[in-house]
């Protein structure tokens, strides 16, 4: 049967006329080290749940009444190392070409793309996973941002051509986060399948993902980093051969996802080697995550790497009640000479000196969420503590 191509949002940005890449590429196909796959199913009575190889990249809903299994569900797991783009590029496009497994399943001979409903989902996922041990118990969760669509196939032996461009940016951008995807069906109810060659077949049916990029902008960025100090951060970043360079921001996140600008500065502009330094004092006891956005004349950007900070959890604890609250705090300041509360960002919402042995804190107009309470001790130490307001 003939093979239908659906092309979804395909982007013509750094190509040529003839379809080529005009800047830098990177091709990796299903038989590379570089892809990474894992199938999980969620039929316990085979012995393994999890099919680790390069076979086929599938996911589908069916039935195995023989073995218990009224809707016997599969989904991949996957990965590819982009470790060889370098930090900064920008994405240009990134297109995932899947082709059509004719040689499976079984239970539907040389249908491969079959069903009614086996539209699907590429989602991002959210946290590590380990091949040794993942099942469909303990499969890594996935969130919507820059989520891809399959939409139902148009035959039972289709290919489809993925936009896959703000997914490659973000893993790109923030590749300490770089978990991969999961490819599921949007509703897992029989009969649908979605199997797609992976590694074993020749390389033009393979699955490959085609990454257009441009090389970060002739700024080099020598060093960037994020230091904890006692109850502040110092970031420090060097820089050479600075010109056309508008301005630096630095970013801030909890999840290494979610990023606000928490500084700006002037760009030098000077070929010299230039040295720039920040203090974040808005001081939260959690894992802090920065990053670089180095933003040119012409408005192009890119980023640096992505620098994490683990505070630890030293300082002595303050009694703080009723917790959670909707109305007000009260937080014991014994021998205390200074307090600062911050909302889950670390951003600073209040902050006073401190003349009594307890305070009482009107929390009627705080957003709902975890606020950290530090207390700057008489003697130089510190106390800190959270509560919630619901």
């Amino acid at each position: 049967m003939k093979h239908f191509f659906l092309s979804l949002l395909l982007l013509s940005v750094g190509f040529g006329a003839n379809g080529q890449c005009v800047n830098s590429s990177l091709i990796i196909y299903g038989s590379d080290n570089s892809f990474l796959s894992v199938k999980v199913t969620d039929n316990s009575s085979f012995s393994s749940s999890v099919s680790i190889g390069k076979d086929n990249f599938n996911c589908f809903a069916w039935t195995d009444n023989t073995h218990g299994s009224p809707n016997y569900n599969s989904r991949t797991i996957f990965k590819f190392d982009l470790a060889s783009i370098p930090v900064g590029a920008t994405i240009n496009s990134a297109k995932l070409f899947l082709y059509p497994d004719t040689t499976i399943p079984s239970f539907a001979p040389h249908k491969p793309t079959y069903g009614t409903a086996n539209d699907a989902f590429i989602e991002r996922n959210t946290v590590s996973w380990d091949t040794n041990t993942i099942a469909w118990t303990n499969h890594p969760t996935t969130d919507t941002i820059n989520r891809v669509t399959l939409p139902q196939s148009l035959s039972d032996t289709q290919s489809y051509i993925l936009d896959m461009t703000a997914m490659v940016q973000d893993w790109v951008i923030n590749p300490i986060s770089n978990y991969g995807g999961t490819l599921r069906l949007q509703v897992e109810d029989y009969y649908n399948t979605l199997f797609f060659n992976s590694g074993m077949s020749s390389l033009a049916t393979q699955l490959r993902l085609e990454i257009c990029y441009t090389n970060p902008l002739p700024l080099q960025l020598l060093s960037f980093t994020a230091t904890q100090n006692k109850s502040d951060v110092s970031i420090t970043f060097n820089t050479n051969k600075e010109k056309n360079v508008k301005v630096f921001y630095i970013e801030k996140s909890l999840d290494a996802k979610s990023f606000e600008t928490i500084a700006s500065i002037k760009a030098k502009n000077t070929f010299d080697n230039n040295t720039y330094q920040f203090t974040d004092a808005s001081f939260i006891n959690s894992t802090v995550y920065y990053r670089l956005k180095m933003v040119y004349i012409d408005g192009k950007f890119n980023y640096s790497k992505v620098e994490k900070v683990i505070f630890s959890n030293h300082q002595q604890a303050i009694n703080i009640y009723p917790n959670p609250t909707n109305t007000f705090v009260n937080i014991d300041c014994n021998n205390a000479k200074q307090i600062f509360i911050n909302d889950y960002l670390g951003r600073i919402v209040m902050q006073s000196k401190v003349s009594q042995d307890k305070l009482v804190v009107d929390t009627k107009g705080f957003p709902k969420g975890i606020y950290t309470v530090r207390l700057v001790l008489v003697n130089g130490e510190i106390k800190t503590s959270k509560f919630i307001v619901n």
